[in-house]
Formats: structure tokens, C-alpha cells, sequence
């Protein structure tokens, strides 16, 4: 089993496309990211617990799941689970996110024209701390405050990746899966320029005419600087030795006790895709004993059936997954450009 760190705007997507050509994925999924099958929302399987984490990523019948959340504050690294994250220089990954999310101008424009622009952006009331420690938030949990001591933690887990990529070096570097039996290695680049065009992101380039927003900037972000640096030091320290890894062992796979119901209702595909119904019907009717089948909009009385038609359809949960991404995608960029809030973590299209 791979598990797939996503770090917005960090090759991710480029990555997935190549998993695809290699392993199985959790259907339906968005870009990689778990879809509950019946609301088309994310599983949040990060706020699980570890049995329950441990339970799902040891499924055996998907081989690959990503996050482009956060890992949570209950994050352990199980034994059977391969870590794989891609790290980007923390500005200029913040400077693509604004020009995907925000202004999206065409990659004509000039790198002098685009930094003013971001200039603009950054002196309104959220713009210097839109996704601040971006990076952080994504190893650790979201927190506005600066403490040292989450730092501390976000490099602990960098520390328990088995395969930890810099984008500069993806295209060569990517080629270590080859240990882990994938074969198709030639990196597919989508929605990211491709190596040699790095000023279609060059942050400190565009910003070297504000020289104050700059700095402000960095400050701003100054532990995802500090944790790039030292997921580079790393980099190069396993050039000379392998990682010491650390991971936890459960031992025997046993369905936990849970009312967790998206949790059941994963459990419950599982048993659909080993086609064994009596399971996974048994799963449904526990699923529907929870509050959240009542709470369903339309109510769903015959959950069960329908349940199992969308197990056999994934296809219908991912396009209302996206239907939801682009609706709250359109809301988030209206409100900040209006300057009225700083957006949320954008979910997965």
C-alpha cells in the first residue's frame, strides 16, 4: 500500500497520473483522494483512528490512496505502508497556488506582470497569510499559531517518509519507485510547468520590485522555509545511508469495533469488491443504523440498495464530488478577492 502526502500545487497531480499507470486506486477518488460513495465528499480518513487508518490502508484490494488535507494530530506510521511526499521551495509553491486559485492568467503573461498582481493580492487584509505554513499544516494539522513545538513534529514525520521527492529533481528522482515494482516511470507533467520553466513560479523573482511584501512574506512562512530546508538536508543524507524508519506493528488485520460511518461504509466496499455480500450487506445495515443516513439529503430509506448501486457506480460520487469542488472552488476565490475571508485548504477536483 502507498500512501500519497499531497502538497498542494507540488506535483501531485503529475504524480498521481503516473500512479495510475502503475497501481490501483480507492474508487471513486478525487485526484487520488478517497471518495465516500454515497455524499461525494472526501473520506476525511486522517481523523480516524490509528485502528481504524491501519484497517483501511491495509486493505489489499487498492493499492494506492492520497491526501491533500493534513495528516492530523493522531498520525502514526504503520508497518505494510509505503510514505511518499514531494516537497516544492515553500514561496514559490505559494505563488502557483495563487496563480491556479486566484488569478489564473495565462502563461504569456509576464513574470514582471504576474508579480505585480501578486503584489496587489498580498497588501489586502488576508494576502500575506493566505495558506500560511502551508507546508506545515499539510505534515502536521492546521493551526494559525507558530509553535515551535508542531515544527518539531512536522520534521519528525518528514523524517518517516520512505520516499521523500524535491520537485526540482522529480523527473530523475521519481525513478527509486522502480524498488517498489512500479515500471512505468516517465513523470506525465499536467497542471504544473514542466522542469526549465521555473519562472512561470519564480515567487522572489516576481516579488523583487516589493521588496517589503517579500519579506513579509517570508517571515509569514518562515517554518515551511525551515522544514523545506531540512527535507533538502534530508534528501541528501540518504544519498549516504538509508532512513531510520519507525513503524508500528498490529499484527493480525481485524476489523475494529467502530461507529465510524465512513469508516463502516469502507469497510463495507471492501467486502463488496472481495464479493462477499452477505459482509458487506451486513456492514450497510450497521452504516444505517447511524445518524448520518437520517441526516441525507434526500432521505435514503432503502440505503442498503443504495448503497450497493453506487458501490457498482463510482463514477456517479466522483462528478458530484466535482460539481461540489468547483461550487465552493468559485465561492473561496469570490471572497478573496473581495478580501472578506482567507479561504480553506482547497479540496481535491
Amino acid at each position: 500500500m502507498f500512501y500519497f502526502l499531497h502538497v498542494s500545487k507540488s506535483a501531485g497531480s503529475s504524480f498521481i497520473a503516473l500512479a495510475r499507470k502503475n497501481v490501483s486506486m480507492f474508487l471513486p477518488n478525487a485526484n487520488g483522494n478517497p471518495i465516500n460513495h454515497v455524499t461525494g465528499e472526501r473520506l476525511k480518513y486522517w481523523k480516524w483512528t490509528p485502528e481504524e487508518q491501519h484497517y483501511f490502508l491495509t486493505a489489499g484490494t487498492w493499492q494506492l490512496v492520497a491526501n491533500e488535507n493534513q495528516l492530523g494530530h493522531e498520525h502514526e506510521f504503520f508497518e505494510g505502508v509505503r510514505y511518499i511526499v514531494i516537497l516544492r521551495e515553500p514561496l514559490d509553491r505559494l505563488f502557483s497556488a495563487w496563480q491556479f486559485a486566484i488569478e489564473k492568467p495565462g502563461k504569456d503573461v509576464p513574470l514582471e506582470e504576474r508579480g505585480r498582481k501578486f503584489a496587489h493580492f498580498l497588501r489586502n487584509e488576508t494576502g500575506i497569510n493566505w495558506r500560511r505554513n502551508y507546508l506545515l499544516n499539510t505534515l502536521t494539522y492546521q493551526d494559525r499559531s507558530q509553535s515551535p513545538k508542531r515544527l518539531a513534529v512536522g520534521k519528525q514525520r518528514l523524517a518517516q517518509f520512505d520516499h521523500l521527492f524535491l520537485m526540482n529533481d522529480l523527473a530523475t528522482d521519481i525513478k527509486g519507485l522502480a524498488k517498489d515494482g512500479w515500471l512505468e516511470l516517465d513523470l506525465p507533467w499536467r497542471n504544473t510547468a514542466a522542469p526549465g520553466e521555473a519562472n512561470w513560479s519564480a515567487a522572489r523573482a516576481a516579488l523583487a520590485d516589493h521588496p517589503d511584501l517579500l519579506e513579509g512574506l517570508t517571515r509569514a512562512n518562515e517554518q515551511d522555509i525551515e522544514l523545506y530546508a531540512f527535507g533538502r538536508e534530508l534528501v541528501e543524507k540518504r544519498k549516504a545511508a538509508p532512513p531510520q524508519l519507525q513503524r508500528r506493528q498490529i499484527g493480525e488485520r481485524k476489523m475494529p469495533k467502530s461507529d465510524n460511518f465512513e469508516f463502516i461504509l469502507a469497510c463495507a466496499y471492501e467486502a463488496y469488491l472481495k464479493k462477499d455480500e452477505p459482509g458487506c450487506r451486513k456492514l450497510l445495515r450497521l452504516a444505517k443504523s447511524l445518524p448520518e443516513v437520517s441526516q441525507m439529503d434526500p432521505p435514503r430509506r432503502d440505503f442498503v440498495e443504495f448503497a450497493l448501486r453506487r458501490f457498482a457506480e463510482p463514477d456517479r460520487a466522483e462528478k458530484e464530488h466535482r460539481r461540489k469542488a468547483r461550487e465552493k472552488k468559485a465561492a473561496n476565490v469570490a471572497a478573496v478577492k473581495a478580501g472578506k475571508k482567507e479561504p480553506e485548504v482547497e479540496d481535491a477536483a
